[in-house]
C-alpha cells in the first residue's frame, strides 16, 4: 500500500461519484454507510469480484477489506 503522501484521488471513485450525482433526488442524501456499500460494489464490479484487486484500488489491506464488507453486508 501506499502511504497518504503518495496517494491519488481514484478514478473509479470519481465515475462513481458522478453516477451516484446523476442518480440522485433532490434532497435527499444517502449515509456514509450506504455510499462505502455502493462504492465497494462498484469497485467489485469492476474487478469481476476480486478481493484482492479490489483492496488495492481502495488501498486497504485485504483482511480489513474483508472485515468491512461483513460488517455493511456486502457479499461476493
Amino acid at each position: 500500500m501506499r502511504n497518504s503522501a503518495q496517494r491519488k484521488p481514484s478514478r473509479y471513485l470519481a465515475v462513481y461519484l458522478q453516477k451516484r450525482q446523476s442518480e440522485a433526488r433532490p434532497g435527499e442524501l444517502p449515509s456514509l454507510e450506504e455510499l462505502e456499500r455502493d462504492y465497494m460494489n462498484y469497485v467489485l464490479e469492476i474487478t469481476n469480484n476480486d478481493p484482492v484487486a479490489t483492496a488495492e484500488i481502495l488501498d486497504v489491506s485485504p483482511a480489513h477489506m474483508f472485515r468491512r464488507m461483513k460488517k455493511i453486508d456486502v457479499w461476493i
